[in-house]
């Protein structure tokens, strides 16, 4: 079988790569591959983003500003913190945060001064001085401080606040009946292949509503029905809940090549839009080397042997 012109330039171009790249040695003996076959096929993976979110109430006390106005809590009872409208983007990050509950709002004197914005001075326990009768520098002498609590208002807000704590979980799902080896597949990273996909993806987006893609999805019905399993295998434990989820779908072009070194026969792969190179007799470093050296030593394997028998 012969390989197509512009199949075999993409090749050798790719080898080329991989020398360059990925070998610091013995990259020339790449030229002495001689493609027999190619063979193009897709490797379809799928990728499902999951946003867990949990809600937390919480009361709180806050300094009282200096032109806040007297408020009486509007809201009362029991709150449902799911009940709750947030304006919150739902990226599809870890995160937390913390938002007042409007209507919640109480304004009351500073327990901690009774509303007199001072405090005894903890520097020198309100004496004024120190040892030896020295002003005390905390209070300038006067033995008072400004109230932290309060921050020297007198006053006190006390809410309610919502706190959310948001977890993102990533699944990756590679077609079990893909083409390339497992051991090949292990060796390129799952970001490696999506990466390589990019720049001309076949993208379809499940919606698990309606159990149909958006767009062009897979044609296999097993990879299929493997990501329908994965999207209702998803669950959330209580608390928290799922909030949003995204399903792409897309394809790795995949090249199988078969080709002949020196007589010897083998098989590597074109992985991603890039073409990466994998094989499985041939690592990402010093490829082809140990087999060179190898051949070479079973070559003159005799040749060696009569020269060291002659001598004994």
């Amino acid at each position: 079988m012969t390989v197509e012109p512009s199949t075999l330039a993409r090749i050798r171009s790719a080898l080329d790569r991989h020398a360059s790249q990925e070998m610091s040695f013995g990259g020339h003996v790449l030229h002495q591959v001689e493609p027999t076959s190619a063979q193009h096929s897709r490797v379809w993976s799928a990728q499902l983003d999951t946003l867990f979110e949990e809600r937390h109430l919480r009361r709180v006390v806050r300094a009282a500003g200096a032109d806040a106005p007297e408020r009486t809590p509007t809201l009362t009872g029991t709150l449902d913190p799911w009940s709750l409208e947030l304006d919150l983007a739902l990226e599809l990050a870890d995160a937390s945060t913390e938002v007042d509950i409007a209507g919640t709002e109480q304004t009351r004197t500073c327990t901690v001064c009774s509303g007199e914005s001072k405090t005894r001075c903890p520097e020198c326990g309100g004496e004024g001085t120190l040892g030896y009768r020295r002003p005390c520098l905390s209070c300038h002498g006067t033995g008072l401080s400004t109230c932290d609590a309060c921050e020297g208002q007198g006053r006190l807000v006390e809410l309610q606040v919502v706190e959310i704590l948001r977890r993102h979980d990533a699944q990756t799902l590679v077609d079990r009946g893909a083409p390339v080896p497992a051991e090949v597949m292990a060796q390129a990273t799952r970001d490696e292949l999506l990466h390589l996909d990019i720049p001309r993806m076949d993208v379809a987006t499940y919606d698990a509503t309606t159990g149909a893609y958006r767009g062009r999805g897979p044609s296999d019905p097993e990879f299929e029905g493997q990501v329908r399993d994965l999207v209702a295998g998803k669950e959330a434990t209580p608390p928290a809940r799922i909030v949003r989820q995204r399903l792409v779908v897309r394809y790795v072009p995949v090249v199988e090549v078969e080709y002949d070194w020196r007589g010897d026969p083998g098989k590597l792969w074109l992985v991603g839009t890039e073409e990466r190179v994998f094989g499985r007799d041939m690592p990402l470093k010093g490829a082809f080397v140990s087999r060179t050296v190898s051949a070479a030593r079973k070559r003159f394997e005799g040749w060696f042997g009569k020269g060291r028998n002659k001598e004994g």
